[in-house]
């Protein structure tokens, strides 16, 4: 049975609060399925609208792809893959943080952490 779950938050905005465009944001989340994929055998998104506080004390809303993924068991190798993912696109959408999930919970990995 697969029962840890690892998963990315691809967010809907880049530069902290500008919105992407549908097309571009479904790239995005592509591209996160894909590198999921390599690591875990397999991917899934789904989307949903989250709302956060920027570094300057704006309230952000955007709509967001979660890919997720399953596997038997947790391991740092996994932990460590699903943050890597996650400091690139941090980095490539040049955002202060992006969302991840592990068995352990919720954490926020910045461009800086790969």
């Amino acid at each position: 049975m697969l029962t840890a779950k690892y998963a990315v938050y691809v967010p809907g905005t880049k530069n902290v609060d500008h919105p992407l465009a549908t097309d571009e944001r479904r790239e995005w989340t592509l591209a996160v399925i894909e590198k999921m994929s390599y690591v875990f055998g397999g991917a899934t998104s789904q989307e949903a609208l989250g709302g956060w506080i920027s570094e300057n004390g704006h309230l952000v809303i955007e709509n967001v792809s979660i890919v997720f993924s399953y596997s038997a068991t947790k391991t740092a190798e996994y932990e460590t893959a699903v943050r890597g993912i996650a400091s690139w696109l941090a980095a490539e959408l040049n955002q202060e943080a992006v969302s991840i999930e592990t068995p352990d919970g919720m954490d926020f990995v910045s461009a800086a952490a790969a």
